[in-house]
């Protein structure tokens, strides 16, 4: 545990070393109020649970994400310090654990940014708190899930660009991957079988419970398959490096 903290502050003060941190911060901010004032239609529709915020969260977090992770692995290959860093008497798993929590960390500091927006707000709009946070859980997991897919992509790369580039895109797919026309020839023989794919493999209906307040045991599962999956490939990648 103490190198796994150890990484994450060696991490986290890097991001704010270079700045990172606060374009990374400040771009969220302005796209995550953009959207929701203007492209969600705030004021324009019952918004007690904050719909408007929490719809457009995987999209905004699928681009900005991506800047924190490009670097973990990636820029350790490119400096040449990667076999150096996999010679410390520790273990891969900590490494990469280690490695992951940064990212995590930071992802859910952005999250918390937002919620002084709640409690003003909160003066002319009365809000659903169980929604609320039950959306914020839904955006939390989605972090969780989109930074160990952008650990383990930059585990593939010396080069940061094409690190961010391919997580992006990966993200992307994840999120909004028409898996009912992909499916759509298993319905014709196995309506149920393809029904019960979509239920699997499908983001968005497992985003939307969360969010609209209904905390399931199936979309628990799901963003946490994700997250462990990525984080064993990210595991397998970095210990092929050894």
């Amino acid at each position: 545990m103490a190198v796994v903290k150890a990484l994450i502050k060696k991490e986290i003060a890097g991001y704010f070393k270079n700045y990172t941190a606060y374009i990374i911060s400040g771009v969220y901010l302005l796209l995550s109020f953009a959207v929701m004032f203007y492209g969600a239609f705030f004021f324009e529709y019952n918004n007690r649970g904050l719909i408007s915020f929490f719809a457009y969260q995987p999209e905004i977090l699928n681009i900005l994400l991506p800047a924190l992770t490009m670097k973990m692995w990636a820029e350790e290959r490119r400096q040449g310090t990667l076999e150096f860093l996999l010679t410390y008497p520790v273990s891969h798993q900590t490494l990469v654990l280690g490695k992951y929590f940064a990212s995590l960390l930071f992802g859910l500091f952005l999250l918390s940014l937002t919620m002084p927006f709640l409690l003003i707000s909160h003066a002319w709009m009365e809000y659903d708190w169980l929604n609320i946070i039950s959306g914020y859980i839904g955006c939390g997991f989605v972090v969780a899930s989109l930074c160990a897919i952008g650990c383990m992509i930059s585990a593939c790369y010396a080069n940061t660009v094409l690190a961010y580039l391919t997580t992006v895109f990966i993200g992307w797919i994840w999120e909004n991957a028409p898996f009912d026309i992909v499916l759509s020839p298993v319905h014709s023989l196995f309506p149920l079988l393809q029904n019960r794919l979509l239920s699997i493999l499908d983001f968005s209906p497992h985003y939307r419970t969360l969010i609209q307040g209904q905390i399931t045991l199936e979309a628990l599962l799901y963003f946490s398959s994700v997250t462990m999956m990525c984080l064993w490939l990210n595991l397998i990648l970095v210990g092929r490096r050894r």
